[in-house]
């Protein structure tokens, strides 16, 4: 007798935790979802933001055209800019040809 009652009792507390465990489960479950589901709000709401002055800082750019050949042309031909620069002699050759032109 004392067996069937330490049995009925072992069965209860198993049941118990089994029911216990299984609802602690769901609730994690539910607070990785809306876990989940926050972070991927605040990332939307990031991206929507960073899309927007994107599209402000595109929207305020201008075009200018400048003629700046000349002015460039001038500051290679005057000052050396690679001084440690090594070519070989075709590169040379084909360097000295197109300062000709």
């Amino acid at each position: 007798m004392i067996d069937q009652a330490r049995l009925i009792a072992y069965a209860a507390v198993a049941a118990v935790s089994l029911a216990t465990g299984w609802q602690v489960h769901a609730w994690k479950v539910g607070y990785d979802i809306s876990r989940d589901q926050e972070a991927q709000e605040a990332s939307a709401e990031l991206v929507r933001e960073v899309s927007g002055k994107t599209l402000e800082a595109i929207a305020g750019i201008r075009v200018e055209n400048k003629t700046i050949y000349q002015q460039g042309r001038t500051e290679v031909l005057r000052e050396t800019i690679y001084r440690d620069c090594v070519l070989p002699d075709a590169g040379r050759v084909l360097l000295e040809s197109a300062r000709k032109n």
